[in-house]
């Protein structure tokens, strides 16, 4: 990372075209350079600022100011979770309409969910949140977004019925890595269960099933759904 930060600032220096993406890529590595420095986070936050201002805004400055929210969260050494949501808030309200800023919405609800305060006034953002859902058009904006209100509602109020729509939701936006869809269907699975919604669990160990070949979690999900009455496959037919 130190090898590619001199190059990015090497560039920089010798004022190529494409200064801004240059800039960008010199942010990033100083946010990774270790040790970690108060003056190299201020620096960072500089380029980012900068990049971020220029109009009209295009994607590179909306990941400009989505990197610079990030920087209060997860970069500073002491970490300023109320300067980080107004940052974030701030790349939804300023790029609205930009399928990219909707990366903050995820951000915006687990600074919000997961903060201090009181279990009922996270309850009250949690619905307020709920609402925010249907006008998310990125793909991967809204499973982040679905991730962690299922997940605000089991770790704040261990509530499978609230929870459950929003794996379900994530389950039907697709995870590509196959390990976690995997771990994402059989999650769905147990939870539906243990909420009393045997429809949707059998759904979800079927889907389990269909791909979980050599997967040492297929002995409880036949398990489960033999309880259920449903025939499964032997193992070792029908799984891929």
């Amino acid at each position: 990372m130190e090898e590619a930060h001199r190059w990015f600032a090497a560039a920089v220096e010798t004022g190529q075209e494409s200064a801004r993406e240059v800039r960008f890529g010199k942010a990033a590595t100083l946010l990774t350079l270790q040790p970690k420095t108060e003056a190299n986070l201020r620096e960072a936050e500089r380029l980012l600022a900068e990049i971020a201002a220029f109009r009209p805004a295009d994607d590179l400055a909306v990941e400009a100011a989505l990197l610079h929210a990030r920087i209060p969260h997860y970069h500073c050494l002491v970490p300023d979770r109320a300067e980080a949501l107004r940052r974030y808030e701030a790349v939804r309200e300023q790029f609205a309409g930009n399928p990219l800023a909707e990366l903050a919405a995820p951000r915006i609800a687990l600074l919000r969910i997961f903060g201090p305060g009181p279990d009922e006034a996270k309850r009250a953002v949690l619905e307020e949140l709920e609402g925010w859902a249907e006008g998310l058009t990125d793909p991967v904006a809204r499973r982040e977004f679905e991730r962690v209100l299922g997940e605000g509602w089991l770790t704040v109020f261990r509530d499978d019925v609230r929870a459950l729509p929003h794996f379900v939701k994530m389950c039907e936006l697709g995870v590509v890595r196959r390990p976690a869809r995997l771990d994402l269907f059989l999650r769905t699975a147990e939870m539906a269960r243990a909420s009393g919604q045997q429809e949707v669990a059998r759904d979800f160990y079927a889907r389990f099933l269909e791909g979980s070949a050599r997967d040492n979690r297929a002995r409880l999900v036949r398990d489960r759904l033999a309880e259920a009455g449903v025939s499964v496959p032997a193992a070792g037919e029908g799984e891929r």
